[in-house]
């Protein structure tokens, strides 16, 4: 998870300096207080006369103007490699919300596209559930395929990703979806067979030039996917990495001796010396860190907040509040000239007067949030993936499942016509008799 400074206070991103979790400062200060201690004592040993050091300093000679150029070159391919890091980390976020927003898409467009069914309401009921929670697990699963292959398959922790109701699926789905080699594929190929065999079973009503547009839409996900792979997967060519980090040892080695010879005392050699160093192994150890966001690291991109996002979105297709069309009130204004004069005047009303006016409540929106990290996370730096202890077990888990089938609210009828009920109820459809 990135620090975001632009949601802190000015008095808490003054703070996040001192803060050392996902930071460079650690290690560029490692790096260069060892070069700053032999750079002071090069400058104390001069001006002392230690005669060894003496007799070697008076032997070296060295032009200021070849030490800047090389500066400079450096320089130039420390700030060039993080910049290039930059945009693989900006197009790797950028990708993952486009992937995202494809798949929300495709999903609303196929739960869409059953609306004027025929088909039993059983079957339409079924056929949303498993179209959301596949869904669900598309995008986990493709989180989790991006993550760095360092560790073993099973041992990687973006499979900690929650998925909705994952025990709602076959055991013998999820035992084959365990043992596949490509996870993301088969869970997109599940996706469009179900989708084609609800075709032939009446459940898609819609035309199909329309129904083309749910799986452009989920083909550009998966392009957006392959997109990512090739960030998470192709790392930067071996020889500028090494030569970069060549020359900054060989910049690392020569700094004390340049900035001994050119100072007058042995605290301004140390202060110049430390400084340099550190501002060039910073820009090194941030190209490192941005080259990936994909993982676990506290720089990297924070997937349990966009899993935590799409399940949201794809709960929202099941909802009859989603379900329900708007319509006119019957105290709406028909003069389009009033309402052009109104706009124009600007006393068109805002959300915040339309919610305060309402007799009851905002059910979604208003009141239902996106829970946003706190502010201690922020200062931290990290959401710590691998020591999360929010993981509900899967005993509890099946526990609430069964206290919620063995309600007396639901005994009362099937789980698909508990739910068509309140879909019908909501006015989203008309079975025919």
């Amino acid at each position: 998870m990135v620090l975001s400074f632009s949601r802190l206070k000015t008095r808490v991103s003054l703070s996040a300096l001192f803060h050392l979790n996902g930071s460079v400062f650690p290690f560029a200060t490692k790096v260069a207080l060892p070069c700053a201690g032999v750079a002071f004592l090069l400058k104390y040993g001069e001006l002392h006369g230690w005669p060894i050091l003496c007799d070697f300093l008076s032997q070296t000679e060295m032009d200021s103007t070849v030490y800047n150029a090389f500066s400079t070159l450096l320089g130039i391919l420390v700030v060039f490699r993080t910049g290039q890091a930059y945009n693989r980390f900006w197009d790797g976020s950028t990708l993952t919300h486009q992937m995202r927003g494809d798949w929300f898409d495709a999903a609303s467009s196929i739960i869409s596209f059953t609306r004027t069914s025929k088909a039993d309401a059983k079957k339409l009921w079924e056929f949303r559930q498993i179209v959301v929670r596949l869904f669900s697990m598309l995008h986990a699963l493709s989180l989790a395929e991006l993550e760095d292959d360092d560790d073993e398959d099973d041992d990687r922790w973006a499979y900690r990703l929650r998925v909705i109701d994952g025990t709602g699926i076959d055991v013998g789905s999820l035992k084959a979806l365990k043992k596949a080699e490509c996870k993301v594929e088969l869970v997109f190929h599940w996706i469009q067979s179900i989708v084609v065999s609800s075709i032939d079973c009446g459940i898609m009503s819609a035309p199909s030039p329309i129904l083309t547009r749910a799986y452009s839409e989920l083909a550009s996900g998966m392009v957006k996917f392959h997109d990512c792979l090739k960030i998470a997967r192709i790392a930067v060519p071996f020889p500028y990495s090494q030569a970069t980090l060549m020359l900054l040892v060989m910049h690392w080695l020569l700094t004390p001796f340049v900035m001994s010879l050119g100072t007058q005392t042995a605290t301004v050699s140390c202060i110049l010396t430390f400084v340099t160093v550190f501002i060039l192994w910073s820009l090194h150890s941030i190209a490192i860190e941005l080259e990936n966001p994909f993982g676990a690291d506290a720089n990297d991109l924070d997937v349990h907040d966009m899993q935590h996002d799409m399940n949201n979105r794809l709960l929202l297709l099941l909802d009859p509040i989603s379900a329900q069309l708007p319509s006119l009130s019957g105290q709406h204004v028909q003069d389009h000239e009033y309402l052009l004069s109104m706009e124009r005047e600007r006393v068109m009303p805002a959300f915040d007067t339309l919610w305060r006016n309402l007799a009851t409540e905002v059910e979604q929106g208003a009141d239902i949030k996106r829970g946003r990290r706190s502010l201690t996370q922020l200062k931290r730096g990290s959401f710590m993936a691998k020591k999360s202890s929010s993981q509900v077990s899967l005993t509890d888990y099946q526990k609430r499942v069964q206290e919620a089938l063995s309600s007396p609210e639901n005994n009362k009828k099937p789980q698909w016509q508990f739910f068509m009920g309140r879909i019908l109820s909501s006015g989203w459809m008309t079975v025919p008799c």
